[in-house]
């Protein structure tokens, strides 16, 4: 089945996020603030299938603190390429969105760095209002 007529066949979208990190007490270490961009650009070849390239750049806005930081600030980023497929499908009427994302890690500084893969499913949740 194509993409109905008139619809986008290409889906662009992406997310920013910061995260503010409390104290541990029991460690007195206190994480940086951190900042993260996700995206990811799709086509969709039919309903069902699409593929796709995403990609994420995390960085640690302020430092890492507290008696426990004995290494200092400790500021870490991390940088990500990738490909994604998805496919969407239905069980009876229930919808339900599935999709495969391997990214390659780069420009690592005080993280880990290498290869992610990450799989999902989705199951849209929607609210009947109350006959009345």
């Amino acid at each position: 089945m194509r993409p109905e007529p008139g619809s986008t066949p290409i889906d662009i979208s992406g997310t920013v996020g910061i995260t503010f990190n409390a104290e541990n007490p029991a460690t007195d270490y206190r994480t940086g603030n951190e900042f993260h961009f996700e995206w990811a650009v799709s086509k969709h070849f039919t309903e069902q299938f699409s593929a796709g390239i995403v990609g994420y750049h995390y960085s640690q806005l302020t430092g890492d603190s507290g008696s426990g930081a004995r290494l200092g600030d400790f500021k870490g980023r991390v940088t990500a390429l990738g490909a994604q497929i998805g496919y969407n499908f239905k069980v009876g009427e229930q919808a339900f969105a599935t999709s495969l994302k391997v990214f390659q890690e780069f420009d690592a500084k005080n993280r880990a760095e290498g290869t992610g893969v990450f799989a999902t499913v989705s199951v849209p949740i929607s609210i009947t209002p109350p006959a009345q």
